[in-house]
């Protein structure tokens, strides 16, 4: 157990500098200015990688130590629900109902099909 423990924080580590890196990556190719978009995105590229990942792990026999390291460390603090939670309670605080739910929409609906995609991508793929 506490060698999981050691794969997950190692790659939870990772997970937030990529993060860092996308929110970057993201702002300089989009010219975004609010960070809830920003966060969109990341939650819509880690939702597909997450899908790609479950089906290599699905065909692998890889330690279950990397499949946590990839999956609850990395991706796990590469997306960011909590922080999407409270930007949508932001927007709905400054009465901007429309945006929280644009926000939504891109985060949850868009978020879950980008996971399926990963999932037919590594069929194909993987």
């Amino acid at each position: 157990m506490l060698s999981s423990i050691i794969y997950i924080g190692l790659g939870g580590a990772l997970g937030a500098i990529a993060r860092f890196m996308a929110v970057e990556i993201i702002k300089h190719i989009t010219n975004a200015t609010y960070h809830a978009y920003i966060t969109a995105y990341v939650n819509i590229i880690g939702s597909f990688l997450i899908g790609l990942l479950f089906v290599y792990f699905s065909h692998s026999t890889i330690n279950q130590n990397l499949k946590y390291f990839a999956i609850i460390g990395v991706l796990g603090s590469f997306t960011t629900f909590s922080t999407f939670s409270l930007d949508t309670i932001k927007f709905i605080q400054q009465g901007l109902w429309e945006n929280a739910f644009i926000y939504v929409i891109l985060s949850v609906i868009i978020s879950i099909f980008a996971a399926f995609a990963g999932i037919t991508v590594g069929r194909i793929f993987l």
